[in-house]
């Protein structure tokens, strides 16, 4: 039961934030933007972020990073993701 709880109490609560991409250059755009994603985790210290590019259909692109609870904020603040989501 002891290890039900250490599971619960080291869980880290990540949260994926996406900006959408439209139009026939979506999958460059969003291509290009994950790039500044990855900058942007590298320059401010972010501990524990990833990157993707999602190609939902050729008009629709998504770059999103996913970063930590602690981490968050700082992102919203300083580059307004379109979209929020826990995971």
């Amino acid at each position: 039961m002891l290890g039900y709880y250490c599971k619960i109490l080291l869980r880290i609560i990540m949260y994926k934030l996406i900006w959408e991409f439209r139009g026939s250059m979506s999958k460059g755009t969003a291509a290009h933007h994950r790039l500044h994603l990855e900058e942007f985790g590298d320059k401010e210290g972010l501990v524990n972020f990833s990157t993707k590019l999602e190609v939902l259909n050729e008009m629709h692109s998504l770059a999103i990073i996913t970063v930590s609870e602690q981490d968050k904020e700082k992102v919203v603040n300083a580059l307004s993701p379109h979209k929020t989501e826990k995971v």
